[in-house]
């Protein structure tokens, strides 16, 4: 395992032999394409600031 981004918007981003991990404190997100791995960070991270606005 490799690390790619040290830190993108709070994330550790890994890769694997054949997917990407974004890992924080409590959460991990696994996906096979690193883009749709940064994408699904960056829709967790815009709900949970509509969540807090709300």
């Amino acid at each position: 395992m490799r690390m790619i981004y040290e830190n993108y918007r709070g994330f550790q981003i890994y890769q694997n032999d054949d997917s990407y991990n974004a890992v924080t404190q409590n959460l991990i997100f696994n996906h096979s394409q690193l883009s749709q791995l940064l994408n699904k960070i960056d829709l967790y991270l815009d709900s949970q600031v509509l969540h807090i606005a709300t």
